[in-house]
């Protein structure tokens, strides 16, 4: 079971992620090291299950950006709630009100696919593709697919099956997208690949050369021994 243990200054409390959101305090004078003991053995000795922790500070409360911070706000409690609100009153934000979001107008799949940088999109089909999702230093490569449309039919994605079988959804307007054409990708494998068994040849060969050098040197001193 995954769990989250938030320390606000001297304060910590352990939730866990079952149905009723159940929650730990640490008993007076309890360190922090009995007090996840004594949590970790009601979750595996009572719920039978394994023990996953978490540790939520006041750094890692303030990584996120403001709309989210004041989105969790809303629903929080216990020592999360002191953490957010901490956040949110460092920053001057508290008792502002969420600015409403610009409403985003459904396009027909129809117009969209019409569209020129659908076909653009459309196009690369078939391409090798080399990106990094949002928000992540990972990179994938492998080859688009399809294309896809989100809800809204605003928003063109490519369609890469990496090489490991798994297929991803990109974004056509990332800025990691790297694009170029599987027959030269495939072209150059194969020339490396080329490369790589001559440079064996070349090498079984010398090696021959090698030993039947040895082996002549070998019979004229042999020769000479016998004069």
């Amino acid at each position: 079971m995954k769990a989250k243990l938030y320390i606000f200054g001297e304060k910590m409390e352990v939730k866990l992620s079952d149905d009723k959101n159940t929650s730990f305090t640490p008993e007076t004078y309890e360190s922090k090291e009995d007090f996840v003991a004594r949590v970790r053995d009601v979750v595996e000795n009572d719920f039978l299950e394994d023990f996953t922790l978490v540790q939520i500070t006041e750094a890692d409360v303030a990584s996120n950006d403001d709309d989210t911070l004041k989105e969790a706000f809303e629903t929080a409690e216990g020592l999360q709630k002191k953490l957010i609100e901490s956040v949110l009153q460092e920053r001057g934000l508290l008792g502002k009100k969420k600015e409403p979001r610009e409403k985003i107008e459904k396009r027909s799949k129809e117009d969209m696919m019409a569209s020129p940088e659908y076909k653009e999109a459309a196009s690369h089909i078939g391409k090798v593709c080399t990106f990094s999702p949002f928000k992540s230093e990972e990179v994938h490569t492998g080859k688009i697919a399809g294309v896809a449309l989100n809800k809204t039919n605003t928003i063109i994605y490519y369609t890469v099956v990496l090489e490991s079988g798994v297929r991803k959804c990109c974004g056509v307007l990332n800025e990691t997208v790297v694009l170029s054409d599987a027959t030269k990708e495939a072209a150059k494998a194969t020339d490396k690949k080329e490369e790589k068994t001559t440079a064996k040849a070349t090498d079984k060969k010398e090696e021959k050369t090698t030993a039947k050098a040895k082996k002549a040197d070998k019979k004229a001193t042999t020769g000479d021994d016998l004069v």
